[in-house]
């Protein structure tokens, strides 16, 4: 009945079926019979149709398909018929409408996860908009070249040869970047699927359990190290004054004293003092000091010694700002051991967790139960793959940024050398524009995605609420990649995940 709706309305039918030319049954053909048809009556936007496909082992074209409308006893014939049965469920989505449920682990194909992701688009009508915008990226460039071609500039050249040598090495960078990913994605569910089959396995249960925990404790401490070093570098920055102050506070405190016991710092005199007393024209001791005596000439001569309000605020300041350093640095080596100490800690604890892991992996490997010593040296294998992986991407990652911003650099230098030129500020408007509004559609489009992955996340959850008879926990990736968790954290097996996928999907069917 499944390849009976695919053949009906598309000509198709799954994978594994059998035969797939040989429509006509055998008995029908040795009475005779040369024809054979598939009728399907379905309703769609609240009217009924008639989809009919005939073989006919006589003609060269095998097949052909005839739609019709059914409106008060009437059959009105549908133009063209294939277009308008993709209006209903489009060719790229059927196969997560009519799929063999028997076999639906082949959901979680690499392949098959980059189809859903381009038929969810399909069906949300997202085609023309990614074509907009791939027209309006193309316009951008286009334009972009013409100011070069419109200014008479070896300069303008020069850089839009640049540009357009960084724009291959991004196209070229974000091309690798997406074969590794797909790459990772595969490397990844490998690896999940060794880890539960040895999480499944009776000898190997307990092993893989206490792997789990130390990998998670491995990942908590990882993190609290990253954190303590981060730590350390702030105090220092903070605080590494301190520590280096030692000898120039000393110094100083000793120049202090020194000068203050012999009356030099601060002055034994005061400034403020002395020109009260020869403004008043007598000492305090009551001898007077006309102007142009010996007695006031000597009392004069003090301010050549005499100490402002200024500098006295200043030594004052030097003093405590040294005390402070003094103080500090009594106290710092004590900050900075107590950090010491707990990265060496988290260190040491990190180092055991790992030492662990390996002695549980090493036992894991040496269990001699069927294929489970090749299991987990696969998984080895694997895992180091995967991490050279992931480091690849990353390394992509930050040549495309870099690429990204030299074209920015390179774009704005292009604008303006561009702003004196008329003709060539009209490309220079021309192509914002188009960076505009292409911006604008791929905001819209995120968005209108994400819709659609929080409807599928709901839908699923539901259909897990009403049906499964234990907690299930629903992950799904902007991928579209879905996996199914039990209270404990472990990921389900791909029956019961499909399952739930194939229910999910059969509810939103038109």
């Amino acid at each position: 009945m499944l390849n009976a709706l695919l053949w009906c309305f598309y000509g198709e039918t799954t994978k594994r079926f059998e035969k797939k030319e040989a429509i006509l049954n055998y008995d029908a053909k040795q009475s005779g019979r040369t024809e054979a048809f598939v009728e399907v009556i379905f309703e769609h936007n609240d009217k009924r149709y008639r989809a009919k496909r005939y073989f006919d082992a006589r003609k060269t074209t095998s097949d052909s398909l005839i739609v019709t409308r059914i409106q008060q006893g009437s059959q009105i014939p549908i133009e063209p018929p294939d277009t308008f049965i993709n209006t209903v469920i489009p060719r790229e989505m059927a196969p997560h409408f009519l799929f063999d449920g028997e076999h639906a682990e082949v959901f979680l194909g690499e392949d098959n996860r980059n189809s859903i992701e381009k038929s969810i688009q399909e069906i949300l009508g997202c085609g023309v908009i990614k074509t907009a915008i791939d027209d309006l990226r193309y316009l951008t460039n286009v334009y972009k070249r013409e100011i070069a071609s419109t200014m008479d500039s070896g300069k303008v050249s020069q850089l839009e040869e640049e540009r357009q040598s960084f724009l291959q090495l991004i196209e070229i960078a974000e091309s690798n970047k997406e074969k590794l990913i797909s790459k990772r994605n595969i490397i990844e569910e490998q690896v999940e699927d060794i880890e539960q089959n040895l999480r499944n396995s009776a000898a190997t249960k307990e092993l893989q359990r206490r792997r789990d925990d130390l990998k998670q404790d491995k990942d908590r401490l990882a993190i609290s190290r990253a954190k303590t070093v981060d730590e350390k570098y702030k105090w220092l920055g903070e605080n590494g004054r301190y520590v280096v102050s030692t000898k120039i506070s000393a110094e100083t405190f000793k120049f202090l004293d020194e000068k203050e016991h012999r009356g030099r710092i601060p002055s034994p005199y005061n400034e403020e003092f002395v020109k009260d007393i020869l403004n008043s024209e007598e000492c305090i001791c009551g001898t007077k000091l006309p102007q142009d005596s010996l007695e006031r000439n000597k009392v004069a001569s003090l301010l050549n010694k005499a100490a402002d309000q200024t500098m006295r605020d200043r030594i004052t300041k030097v003093r405590a700002r040294i005390t402070s350093l003094k103080n500090e640095r009594v106290k710092a080596p004590g900050r900075l051991r107590r950090l010491s100490e707990r990265l060496a800690e988290v260190e040491s604890e990190y180092d055991e967790k790992e030492a662990k892991l390996e002695e549980v992996s090493a036992r894991l490997k040496d269990i001699d139960i069927d294929d489970i010593a090749e299991r987990e040296s696969r998984r080895r294998e694997l895992s180091g793959k995967l991490k050279n992986t992931i480091r690849e991407v990353g390394k992509l990652d930050s040549d495309v940024d870099r690429y990204k911003i030299k074209v920015a650099n390179i774009d704005r230098q292009i604008k303006l050398l561009a702003e004196k030129n008329s003709k060539a500020l009209k490309y220079v408007k021309r192509s914002s524009l188009c960076e505009s509004v292409r911006g604008e559609l791929e905001t819209r489009l995120n968005e209108e995605e994400e819709k659609a992955r929080n409807i599928l996340r709901s839908r699923i959850t539901k259909v897990l609420d009403s049906t499964s008879r234990k907690t299930l926990n629903l992950r799904m990736t902007d991928e579209y990649i879905i996996s199914l968790e039990n209270q404990d954290g472990l990921t389900l097996p791909k029956e019961g995940l499909n399952k739930a996928r194939f229910s999910a999907w059969s509810g939103s069917s038109p």
